[in-house]
């Protein structure tokens, strides 16, 4: 249920967005479904906590009513939970409801670089950007969020094969046009959009520069030429690259090419079906059974590390990692620069956009559910959960989120070695 957004492509992420609180690099899509798989794997366990709701650092704090049929999102001081035709703003603290406003049936995005709140505005053909402190309506645009990046959004109409950015603070528009239903769009960084069309026909728009300057124009090579149901086309861009990653039944193409030119740096194919990660000082090829780490400037493979086959964050030199084991993931960390396991540590779930957390079966009591603090490669039982949680917890900066079979949303407050 949760997973969000880090690296902006042509589908939003339908997961919670981090805290707006220092925390992880935010990856792409692919990490996006392996915390899917991880949800799926958490909502297996169905955990009972015995623990009285003030004992230890572990403390629940609020209880906010929930429909899982859609996606809830935090910034750390609120949490935005939708239901059916409403959006409701809850404190954190308490569970205290701020405000309540309409809202089209659909989950909700927070834009922690615009301050806003996205969503669906009632009847669902257009997003509304709300204010998060008081949920007034900031602006209405057709179409439906496919991006967000340094303060902007990206939106498309897939029926009248429009798309448009806008400034997701104000809703000014800075870009508006046609595109066909197999472009691949992405906001490529600070006021750059990038349109690939099915044929390998590129273009590099600046959407801040100078009025009348011309966009950039060139070509890609595609891993194929016509619509492929079972295939994929994602952009990841990072130190000024666009990263071109086509994936199909018959393997994974990445490509790397200069924002300001379009000229191919390098391009790495590989059998197996991959997903492409920023993983800091390497970019993370991750599935078909490892972790491979690519020099970002060549895509020349700096390390390959079997046990890992899935990264779901990257923050401080280290990776969060998940084995393929889809029924019960097996969780680590890996020092991103050399590929190393730094630290295995057993089943469980990362706390989603908190990856110093993990919640998983009490080993002593499997009817208890503990919350695990990550640090220096070391576990340590941080405190125990009282009630039963049955899909993935996000970390919400001082606090931890997780619906539980009553459904419900339970907030507790982790306190210790915060």
């Amino acid at each position: 249920m949760s997973g969000p957004p880090v690296i902006e492509l042509g589908t939003p992420g339908a997961g919670p967005a981090p805290a707006a609180a220092p925390g992880p690099r935010r990856l792409s899509p692919g990490s996006r479904a392996a915390a899917a798989v991880l949800a799926v794997a958490a909502a297996l366990l169905l955990l009972a906590a015995a623990a009285p709701p003030d004992a230890g650092p572990v403390r629940r704090v609020a209880t906010v009513p929930f429909d899982d049929q859609y996606a809830y999102s935090s910034d750390g001081e609120l949490l935005y939970v939708p239901t059916a035709g409403a959006l409701s703003a809850y404190r954190l603290a308490d569970g205290r409801r701020r405000w309540s406003v309409a809202l089209g049936a659909s989950g909700v995005r927070w834009d922690a670089p615009a301050g806003v709140l996205l969503g669906r505005a009632p009847g669902g053909a257009a997003t509304v950007a709300l204010d998060p402190a008081t949920g007034a309506e900031l602006w209405e645009l057709p179409g439906t969020v496919a991006g967000t990046r340094a303060g902007t959004v990206l939106l498309t109409e897939g029926d009248a094969g429009q798309a448009r950015v806008a400034r997701a603070r104000t809703g000014e528009l800075l870009w508006s046009g046609p595109v066909a239903r197999t472009d691949t769009l992405a906001l490529a960084g600070p006021g750059l959009l990038a349109v690939l069309a099915q044929d390998g026909a590129a273009t590099v728009r600046r959407l801040d520069g100078p009025t009348g300057e011309p966009p950039v124009r060139g070509r890609v090579e595609r891993r194929f030429g016509a619509v492929d149901p079972l295939g994929s086309a994602e952009t990841l861009t990072i130190g000024g690259r666009l990263h071109l990653v086509d994936s199909d039944a018959y393997g994974t193409t990445v490509a790397a090419y200069r924002l300001d030119t379009l000229e191919r740096l390098w391009r790495v194919q590989d059998p197996a079906q991959r997903t492409l990660h920023d993983c800091g000082p390497v970019l993370c090829l991750a599935g078909g059974g490892s972790l491979d780490g690519l020099d970002p400037a060549t895509g020349e493979r700096r390390w390959v590390n079997d046990a890992w086959a899935g990264v779901l964050a990257a923050t401080g030199g280290l990776l969060a990692v998940q084995n393929d084991d889809r029924v019960l993931p097996h969780l680590g960390q890996v020092d991103a620069a050399t590929g190393r396991t730094v630290a295995d540590l057993g089943d469980g779930t990362f706390a989603w956009g908190t990856p110093d957390l993990l919640v998983r079966q009490d080993r002593a009591d499997p009817r208890d559910t503990v919350v695990v603090r990550v640090a220096g490669g070391r576990a340590t039982p941080a405190g125990t959960l009282d009630g039963t949680v049955r899909e993935a917890c996000e970390g919400a900066g001082a606090y931890l989120v997780c619906p539980t079979v009553d459904d419900v949303l339970a907030v507790w407050r982790v306190t210790a070695g915060r």
